[in-house]
């Protein structure tokens, strides 16, 4: 249960999750809190625009004044003549520690409550002021993402969320309640479907992960002569199979196996099991490299177990992490780990998030509220930081491009407006119709046996998208 939640947590708090979803525990409540607001008079329906200026097509605005120049009214649940009411709903890393998982605590509402204090000192966003409301969650099973989920959207009736939700939990909030949902990692193609734009993420899409690191692979040559064997876990992730065959194919890089070991929830041994499985089927095709399409973790320790003499190449952002791969159980004296390299999306390294100016404007405004400092000597700290401050923000810079009229359909439009901009930590960040997830770059990371993970190599690359 221990290694099963820790791999929970780091999935969901720090990488691009694959969508597992297991267990059922009920989640930890967090507190409501709230950024000083301005006057808080009720919106009501009786605010609206005067009457001589809807009436009638001669007493509209002017063509040529700015939407910006309309004053704040109710335009949408969550939105008032003064205020925007956001989620902000964050796994609950304390409430692990009691499992044995003790990988470090960002203070998440409190972080909240003094960006919007100081966005809100700044003017606020176009005249209202953000309203945060925080709750934790056990990232266990479906039951507690839901509960918030529904506590958001109908219970407090908020405008948006942003969240680290798993799998297609945030389709209760884009698809069932059709609110905006701004999210760490997550979003694939048919999530982005039924969501119809609501889902923004911060992290690389999923699909877009994959196909940019299986092309610039095959740029680099590192499939060159190799017999290939595509492997994935969760049944989900067969449509990333789907999404590169064709590449290699029209690479004529010889594919001798495909592998799904299956989604075995919190039966340990039983994935464990399927995982061996699907190895001697790999061996037996006489592959020698394995294309990950999946978590990393669970090939490696398969590869160790069964004695996998190939290559495996990460396609997953969980690469790019530097607290993951060492939680893998693999033999100390194992060569598997010195064999794996990844190309997938690219994510700033602790030192490097640190010294960026906008991760140190999130640092800056939190300690001018409270006195208690964030944690800037743990990885897991600094990189919930990055997250949050780079969810933060991008928030702010879609209500901005949406305008005064702020619904969900303006929500949708101004994110798609956005094109090319940057983010915390985060340069050419691009949203655009056809693109509903900010991070634009892939990068090249390389098993380093003196630290125990993978660490970037060379320069960030434009990746080679999907038609």
């Amino acid at each position: 249960m221990k290694r099963l939640l820790a791999a929970l947590f780091v999935l969901a708090l720090f990488t691009a999750a694959c969508g597992d979803d297991s267990g059922g525990d009920d989640a930890d409540e967090g507190t409501t809190t709230s950024a000083a607001p301005v006057d808080n008079d009720d919106a009501s329906d009786d605010s609206t625009t005067d009457d001589d200026s809807t009436t009638d097509d001669d007493s509209t605005t002017d063509d040529d004044s700015p939407v910006d120049d309309v004053a704040p009214f109710a335009s949408f649940q969550g939105v008032s003549e003064t205020e925007i009411g956001f989620g902000v709903a964050a796994i609950d890393a304390e409430a692990l520690i009691p499992f044995g998982v003790d990988l470090g605590t960002a203070p998440v509402e409190e972080m909240y409550i003094a960006w919007s204090d100081a966005q809100n000192e700044r003017g606020g966003v176009l005249g209202r002021n953000l309203v945060p409301t925080t709750r934790l969650f056990l990232p266990v099973g479906t039951a507690p993402s839901d509960a918030v989920c529904a506590e958001f959207a109908e219970d407090l009736e908020l405008f948006t969320v942003i969240g680290q939700f798993l799998g297609d939990a945030p389709l209760c909030i884009t698809q069932l309640n059709g609110l905006p949902y701004i999210g760490h990692f997550g979003l694939n193609d048919s999530r982005d479907e039924a969501s119809e734009g609501r889902f923004i993420a911060t992290e690389m899409a999923n699909s877009a992960q994959r196909y940019g690191g299986v092309a610039e692979m095959i740029a680099q040559g590192d499939l060159d002569g190799k017999k290939v064997a595509l492997w994935w876990g969760n049944p989900v992730d067969a449509e990333f199979a789907d999404l590169v065959r064709p590449l290699l194919e029209e690479a004529n890089i010889e594919i001798t196996a495909e592998v799904e070991v299956g989604d075995f929830g919190q039966d340990q041994v039983a994935a464990d099991l399927a995982g061996d499985q699907r190895m001697e089927v790999v061996k037996s095709s006489g592959a020698d490299f394995i294309l990950s399409l999946s978590n990393i973790n669970p090939v490696a320790e398969a590869a160790d177990r069964n004695r996998f003499d190939g290559t495996i190449g990460f396609t997953n952002g969980q690469a790019a992490d530097q607290i993951i791969f060492p939680e893998a159980e693999i033999a100390e004296d194992s060569t598997v780990p010195e064999r794996t390299f990844a190309i997938t999306t690219d994510k700033p390294t602790p030192e490097q998030a640190l010294a960026d100016a906008g991760i140190q404007q999130c640092i800056d405004e939190y300690n001018a509220a409270y006195s208690d400092p964030i944690d800037l000597e743990s990885k897991t700290t600094v990189q919930a930081l990055v997250n949050h401050c780079r969810a933060f923000r991008l928030m702010v810079l879609i209500f901005e491009s949406a305008g005064v009229d702020l619904t969900p359909e303006t929500f949708v439009a101004g994110a798609e407006a956005l094109g090319t901009f940057d983010l915390p930590a985060m340069a050419d960040a691009t949203l655009g119709p056809d693109n509903h997830a900010a991070g634009s770059k892939i990068r090249r990371y390389e098993y380093d046996a003196s630290v125990g993970y993978h660490l970037p190599v060379g320069d960030a690359i434009d990746p080679v998208v999907p038609a």
